[in-house]
């Protein structure tokens, strides 16, 4: 896919329709890193930060949501999946979050769609006046409030305090690793920290990666002890010595 189609449908498909967004997070894929990439959101005002790499809890929305597309999309069709993804999409902007007891459509339209098992039900047909639907909907998104991040997981995970001083680390490789081939990369130069990631100097390249990935390394200390063996022996031995041996 290239840079032009992600930008064209980034404009077609919600710009359009929703507006300029203010800021948007993006991976580190070869399309958004890309110059034409950043023309166009400069072009639209639009401020870009970037996920630290192979670290999908820094995008954590969007990748719970597309886990639970890629699940439902695997129980019906696998081989022609693109043809029945509107009719998935439908189903889950009509399905209830947990957190807010509030589905997709009904925070973006005020207003929950019609599924076909409605053509056989009576519904409400009174008009509805649209300043009447504009205060509704006011209201709606005046009930909704931010969910706690508690919510969705209380195990946070481990970091080696070691981490607070080290000056090397290891780095979990994520991807998908060859056979027998150990599980962390390193070690790497530490250049900064923050709370959430350093910034690591790999084979000359300063990155940044989230402290869940990182280990940190014991490098044996060099030894900065110089000895002198050379020396110099002034003194004069006026006097004979004699030795005697014992013997048992």
């Amino acid at each position: 896919m290239s840079t032009k189609t992600v930008a064209e449908a980034f404009f077609n498909t919600w710009i359009s329709r929703f507006g300029i967004p203010d800021k948007i997070t993006i991976d580190q894929g070869r399309q958004f890193e890309s110059n034409l990439f950043a023309a166009f959101t400069n072009l639209m005002g639009i401020q870009r930060t970037r996920t630290t790499p192979y670290h999908p809890q820094a995008n954590g929305k969007i990748e719970r949501f597309h886990r639970t597309l890629k699940q439902t999309i695997m129980a019906y069709e696998k081989s022609d999946w693109v043809s029945i993804l509107p009719t998935i999409l439908l189903g889950l902007r009509c399905a209830l979050k947990r957190d807010n007891d509030i589905t997709p459509a009904e925070m973006v339209y005020g207003q929950t769609l019609r599924l076909p098992g409605d053509f056989f039900e009576e519904g409400n047909t009174s008009d509805i006046l649209p300043e009447t639907l504009v205060t509704r909907l006011k209201e709606k998104f005046n009930e909704l409030t931010p969910t706690s991040a508690k919510y969705n997981s209380n195990r946070k995970p481990f970091v080696a305090p070691e981490l607070k001083t080290a000056d090397h680390v290891f780095i979990q490789h994520d991807a998908v690793r060859k056979p027998l081939q150990m599980p962390y990369d390193g070690p790497f130069r530490v250049n900064n920290r923050t709370e959430k990631y350093f910034n690591i100097n790999i084979n000359g390249n300063a990155k940044n990666i989230s402290i869940d990935r990182l280990k940190p390394a014991f490098l044996p200390q060099e030894d900065t002890i110089q000895h002198d063996h050379s020396y110099e022996v002034k003194a004069k031995i006026n006097k004979s010595v004699s030795f005697k041996t014992c013997s048992y």
